[in-house]
């Protein structure tokens, strides 16, 4: 879908970082126990962490949005699409999505978070970045 190899080795640059704070999710660290045992113990880290991501992701899909309008695969339908949902909106009829309403909806919430500091659950935060990575593997721009 995209054409430019530098860009999408780029794009998967991006989301090795959110693999990275993926794996921070569900940390499992052995520490020694008595009489020479071990015990597993697990570390989550606090809810408003996934906030983190979440921003992370919608970054992601705004770049690789932005880069299918340039290459012209999306025409920009409002203005100059200088605006994720902008992007979106132009990108809706254009290239085939998996869940675009789910997709938008973390939109809102990512911009609520942005622009009005309104935490987003960590539920809703895995299950939009869940989303929009099954979405960039669909588009065969992530593995």
């Amino acid at each position: 879908m995209i054409t430019d190899a530098a860009f999408v080795s780029d794009i998967a640059n991006e989301w090795s970082v959110v693999e990275q704070l993926r794996r921070q999710w569900n940390i499992v660290r052995m520490i020694p126990g008595g009489f020479g045992g071990s015990a597993a113990v697990s570390f989550a880290p606090r809810d408003e962490f996934y906030n983190l991501p979440l921003v992370l992701v919608y970054c992601t899909l705004d770049n690789v949005l932005g880069e299918l309008i340039r290459q012209g695969t999306v025409t920009c339908i409002r203005g100059n699409c200088f605006k994720l949902g902008d992007k979106m909106v132009s990108a809706r009829g254009a290239i085939p999505w998996l869940d675009y309403d789910l997709i938008d909806a973390g939109r809102e919430a990512r911009n609520r978070l942005a622009h009005e500091s309104q935490l987003v659950s960590k539920q809703d935060c895995i299950e939009y970045i869940e989303a929009i990575g099954a979405q960039l593997r669909a588009w065969n721009i992530i593995s």
